[in-house]
């Protein structure tokens, strides 16, 4: 409790700073990865009956019927706001073969739309708590550490969250699929998961060792269970359970008063940021996520696995809290 009053009280400190930046970057809106039905193919003779015989917001409500389910909720809310994008859109409908740019105009404006929701819930709950603040806590928390557990690996380090929205979109999370953040810090990549993906992440689950980000962490997921009327209408009937642990990355079952979880072997989506990890380290995390279902997808930031097991699916440089990082999107074979 004396070590968690700590962490609380830097993060207290920090509620008078300067405000949050403004952030300008949005989410590449990369094509929907999972199937979906055609919009030329789906109900394409009503729609032809619909223009001309019915105003814009009809048509577009037709549309917005075609989509995915949690983004056909999210473009009728959008609709229903008069969203200028959407009315643009409208205007590529003159001939059956233009659907095709109406379904990815509306994603891509369901996309930005969604990702704007998320990080205004962010920045709420994260108020406060910038990168300065959480290196104080993190050194707070290596102070009551001996010395032979100190190391490189512990250098404090966060997520943009925009470029951390992107590398989970090329991800692909599907529905009941488990997100882990080995060395999640303050949570703040957990919470951007579950914020992005609570419909489709069925738990997003953060593993930390030092016990003041730990903690601060737990402040996190409250306020997160807090952000009911930011995330509702997006996520409807659902949303995913954000669960912390305090423990070492490397164990690979850490136990709550529900269970616990043992991530080698439920982990979908595990999130590393190695930046500062050493060969050790990094070749034990790999040795582990080799464990990892088929199908798994690992996102490690400036170091890859090193493995037969996994494909790299992606290689790209991304903005972080300490300047550009690589990142790798490895698949696990099988």
């Amino acid at each position: 409790h004396e070590r968690r009053s700590e962490g609380e009280q830097l993060w207290q400190r920090s509620l008078d700073a300067a405000p949050a930046r403004a952030r300008t970057r949005t989410l590449d809106p990369s094509p929907n990865p999972e199937p979906q039905a055609p919009l030329a193919a789906a109900g394409a003779g009503e729609a032809a009956g619909m223009e001309g015989a019915h105003g814009p917001e009809t048509q577009l409500l037709f549309f917005a019927s075609l989509l995915p389910r949690h983004e056909r909720a999210m473009c009728k809310e959008m609709v229903l706001d008069g969203d200028k994008t959407l009315e643009a859109a409208l205007e590529q409908l003159n001939d059956d073969g233009a659907r095709g740019v109406f379904k990815a105009m509306a994603l891509g404006a369901v996309i930005e739309r969604v990702v704007d929701h998320a990080h205004k819930a962010y920045e709420r709950i994260f108020t406060g708590l910038d990168t300065d603040t959480g290196k104080d806590i993190a050194e707070a928390g290596k102070a009551a550490l001996p010395q032979e557990q100190l190391g490189p690996a512990l250098v404090y380090g966060e997520i943009d969250f925009f470029s951390f929205a992107t590398l989970l979109e090329k991800a692909h999370p599907r529905e009941g699929e488990i997100f882990v953040d080995l060395g999640s810090g303050t949570g703040k990549a957990v919470v951007a998961a579950a914020l992005l993906y609570g419909h489709r992440f069925s738990k997003c689950v953060g593993i930390e060792i030092l016990h003041t980000l730990f903690e601060a962490s737990l402040v996190a997921a409250e306020r997160y269970q807090a952000e009911d009327r930011s995330i509702a209408t997006f996520y409807a009937e659902k949303r995913s359970d954000l669960r912390c642990y305090c423990g070492d990355l490397l164990e690979e079952v850490l136990l709550d008063e529900d269970g616990g979880i043992n991530w080698t072997r439920e982990a979908d989506v595990v999130f590393v940021n190695a930046t500062c990890f050493p060969n050790e380290l990094m070749d034990k995390v790999t040795v582990q996520c080799e464990a990892l279902k088929p199908g798994a997808r690992v996102i490690t930031l400036t170091r890859s696995l090193d493995s037969s097991e996994f494909s790299v699916i992606e290689r790209k440089q991304y903005a972080m809290s300490w300047g550009p990082a690589t990142a790798y999107i490895h698949l696990r074979r099988g």
